[in-house]
């Protein structure tokens, strides 16, 4: 027969291993929130690795690329990074002779905290964006990227 003493250090030992998973949950959020956050830093990073062989496709041609494949012919790019769910290429417009719009569907916002480390020469604004289709209007070697539009 189990004493009461055990009982109640069992009951109150379950009770603290309950309130700590609570408080991971309610602190670090739930595994699918956690898994639509990492999923966004992916997109970021596909779209400043996107960033990176424009700029350098512009340093070698003095044009921006035609469309996303001509980084791949061109040998700026192994592949062209596609969304990690979707696996839909990005979209991206040239939208003047030094201007272009890149764009992802992002499932979560960028959390303040959440891109504590960003490359040096990588563009830091494409990693804060809101919920849904989000576009960039960027330039060739711009770190000052202008904000970003159509988030919604």
């Amino acid at each position: 027969m189990t004493s009461p003493r055990f009982s109640l250090s069992a009951l109150l030992l379950t009770g603290a291993v309950v309130a700590t998973v609570v408080a991971a949950v309610i602190v670090m959020g739930s595994p699918s929130t956690l898994r639509a956050r990492r999923l966004d830093l992916v997109r970021s990073e596909n779209l400043m690795q996107l960033n990176d062989a424009i700029d350098h496709h512009w340093d070698h041609r003095v044009q921006l690329p035609a469309a996303l494949d001509s980084l791949v012919s061109d040998h700026d790019l192994d592949s062209v990074p596609r969304d990690p769910v979707t696996t839909v290429a990005y979209q991206y417009t040239v939208t003047a002779r030094d201007a272009f719009r890149l764009c992802a569907t992002f499932a979560q916002p960028a959390a303040d905290d959440q891109h504590e480390y960003v490359e040096p020469y990588s563009n830091p604004r494409l990693r804060h964006h809101g919920v849904g289709l989000t576009c960039f209007d960027l330039k060739p070697h711009d770190l000052r990227a202008t904000r970003a539009v159509g988030s919604r």
